[in-house]
């Protein structure tokens, strides 16, 4: 019945219900269970049940999130300083924070001296888009579940002129380049070969490298020593990835 009432109270919007109250809610329930069954009779279905039910409110402790925040795949784009004041919260399903055209100066500039950003998520996958020339601070809290982090790579492929024996030969060369790095242009090569240039086969991806693992976990993840924003997340179970981006050009 109690938690009937609670689903009824968030359905109705009433008030936010968190998940963990309706297991804390239902662990409650199966205690009183026990404890009538001592004078009752015994009830060894309760007994199993208790630790069962216990483990997801272990999991879901920290989630403030209400369990119908909402369903699916979520990507909200972060551009107004002001946005950051209020929290990024889904409920099950994929959740894509954009941070990369958050106005930077504003950021910097401004009289606040501590800007942070909450992002919640019941069950899935969260992904923090960042700027390579935004520094961030990433604060993770993961009940059961991965956090990762990585770079984005762009592949260039090149046809280079090489002279052997008095004789021009191109050959295909392939390039990897970090956020951090410039991207030639490659033009003379190019011509020198015949090519448009970038006109080859051109490819990117995030090189992704796993911070931490398991059960109740937490991670610290910085782009730089020093940092301009910070970002809470919190996950009942699913995954966080940090992926980092060249910066957009304006």
């Amino acid at each position: 019945m109690l938690t009937g009432i609670a689903v009824l109270v968030d359905r109705l919007d009433l008030a936010r219900v968190p998940l963990n109250v309706f297991f804390a809610i239902t662990v409650l329930i199966v205690a009183v269970g026990l404890l009538v069954s001592v004078f009752v009779g015994r009830n060894w279905a309760l007994v199993v049940l208790g630790p069962i039910l216990l483990a997801p409110l272990v999991v879901f402790s920290d989630s403030n999130v209400s369990w119908w925040s909402g369903i699916g795949y979520v990507e909200t784009e972060l551009r107004d300083i002001r946005e950051l004041d209020h929290d990024t919260q889904h409920g099950i399903g994929t959740l894509v924070v954009d941070l990369r055209s958050l106005d930077r100066n504003a950021i910097r500039t401004n009289d606040r001296t501590f800007i942070d950003h909450n992002v919640d998520l019941t069950v899935g996958n969260v992904t923090i888009k960042i700027p390579a020339d935004l520094w961030v601070r990433t604060n993770a809290k993961v009940g059961a579940g991965t956090i990762q982090s990585g770079d984005y790579v762009t592949v260039r492929r090149v046809m280079e002129p090489r002279i052997e024996n008095g004789r021009l030969y191109c050959v295909t060369a392939r390039y990897r380049f970090g956020v951090d790095e410039e991207i030639p242009d490659f033009e003379r090569e190019s011509v020198l070969c015949r090519e448009r240039p970038y006109h080859g086969a051109v490819d990117s991806f995030v090189d992704l490298q796993q911070i931490a693992r398991g059960v109740s976990i937490e991670a610290m993840h910085t782009t730089h020593d020093e940092y301009d924003l910070e970002v809470n997340v919190k996950i009942g179970v699913g995954q966080l990835q940090i992926k980092r981006y060249p910066t957009p050009i304006r």
